[in-house]
């Protein structure tokens, strides 16, 4: 039962890992989205 719990734990720790490193590339995409970081000619010529 010992061995099983632990197996369940590592399975738990890694999957909190993996989502905090999506987030975290999920945030770096968002941000470089922002106009400071486009070209001027990469924006849509209906947006102000």
């Amino acid at each position: 039962m010992t061995i099983a719990a632990k197996a369940m734990s590592d399975a738990l720790s890694t999957a909190v890992t993996l989502v905090a490193h999506a987030n975290d590339q999920a945030q770096n995409t968002q941000e470089r989205r922002l106009p400071k970081y486009r070209r001027s000619w990469d924006l849509l010529e209906d947006i102000d």
